[in-house]
């Protein structure tokens, strides 16, 4: 009996063991070598967390003050008494996870247009904090087609350009009086731009479109062109100025943190997420019982947040949305969660840009601000 009871205790003694909770630190002054576990031995990014099996009650500090450029994706589940918590340690402002690297290297192309490589494709161009404009036609105003003959071919006769002038370039339509669409150009010829995808919707003629995305209307300042063979980045700079002496940035990361299928418990509580191209935070089918808090999106491409289907449980509060292209919040399917006390300012703030698709979603709206 005795050694029965003495069994009994180091069973439960282990399993309690093998249930501590664990910190982990991550900082700009970090080292990927370290272990992770103190202020003092903090991780430097993401890499080290991608391969750690996150246990209920765990929790991710990140540095005050600090800018991560990199993206994070993990299944992670916690439990109803201990969520997984990601957060902020230390002094200043919230950490930043940033979608966007750095660029350097910058040699004259010609004129005021300048160039760079980089290896990784571009969604997104920033100057000093300025989102800049993908090389567009016209520069300004809207191009009107002669007809929307199905979803994936219009006709515009005042277009006389070569034979596939427009190939590969992107083409943003009004489809109707409350949306854009945008599809890449398959082929052009004559007038005739075949798009290599369907649109949702027929665009009148009256409601108008553009171009961007082709390096041959490379020709104002703030526009830039990334191609992908040569994965070189081109960017017309004001005259007298040099990209190397502004803070030039460049979104290259899909999300900030993606939670994998099926997570649950997790909460993100004070960090601000900036300049993804799909979301700063996305979480994928049947991810529950998810809250974030008093956290900051900006210059997302698609949205701040993505809920995909059957997110259940969900709370979102005291966070900002601001200068998205998309939506603040987006769903792709039936959702349910409370949504309070946020704050929207200049959501869908270039016509063109953002989302592309139909969507349904159902959530329960309260207290939240909204601003244009």
């Amino acid at each position: 009996f005795m050694n029965k009871r003495l069994t009994i205790l180091m069973i439960a003694f282990l399993l309690g063991f093998s249930a501590k909770c664990t910190n982990y630190f991550v900082a700009g002054y970090g080292n990927n070598l370290w272990n992770g576990l103190e202020p003092d031995s903090a991780f430097y990014d993401f890499q080290p967390l991608n391969s750690i099996l996150f246990q209920p009650g765990d929790t991710i500090f990140l540095n005050r003050g600090d800018v991560f450029r990199d993206e994070l994706s993990t299944f992670i589940q916690g439990s109803s008494s201990a969520n997984v918590v990601f957060t902020a340690f230390g002094t200043g402002p919230n950490p930043i996870i940033s979608g966007s690297t750095l660029m350097n290297g910058w040699s004259l192309w010609h004129g005021n247009i300048y160039q760079a490589f980089t290896s990784n494709h571009v969604f997104q161009v920033f100057d000093d904090g300025l989102l800049q404009t993908s090389a567009r036609y016209p520069n300004s105003g809207l191009l009107y087609s002669n007809q929307q003959v199905n979803q994936h071919l219009f006709y515009d006769y005042d277009l006389l350009q070569d034979t596939n002038y427009w190939k590969g370039s992107v083409a943003h339509l009004r489809t109707n009086d409350i949306a854009w669409e945008s599809q890449t150009v398959d082929s052009f010829i004559n007038g005739q731009v075949y798009l290599g995808a369907n649109t949702i919707f027929l665009m009148p003629s009256y409601n108008g479109y553009y171009f961007d995305n082709n390096r041959n209307e490379l020709d104002s300042t703030g526009e830039w062109y990334y191609d992908d063979v040569t994965q070189t980045l081109y960017y017309q700079i004001s005259s007298g100025q040099n990209p190397l002496t502004h803070n030039i940035e460049s979104t290259i990361f899909q999300t900030g943190i993606t939670l994998l299928a099926g997570s649950s418990f997790v909460t993100f509580n004070g960090i601000d997420f900036d300049q993804q191209y799909s979301a700063g935070v996305k979480l994928l089918s049947g991810c529950n019982h998810i809250t974030i808090l008093n956290c900051r999106f900006t210059k997302q491409y698609k949205c701040g947040i993505e809920l995909s289907n059957n997110a259940l449980n969900l709370s979102i509060s005291g966070c900002s949305f601001s200068n998205i292209c998309g939506d603040g919040i987006h769903s792709t399917g039936n959702c349910n969660g409370f949504i309070h006390a946020n704050s929207f300012i200049k959501i869908g703030i270039n016509e063109g840009y953002g989302l592309n698709e139909e969507y349904n979603g159902s959530a329960m709206l309260f207290l939240n601000l909204n601003n244009k």
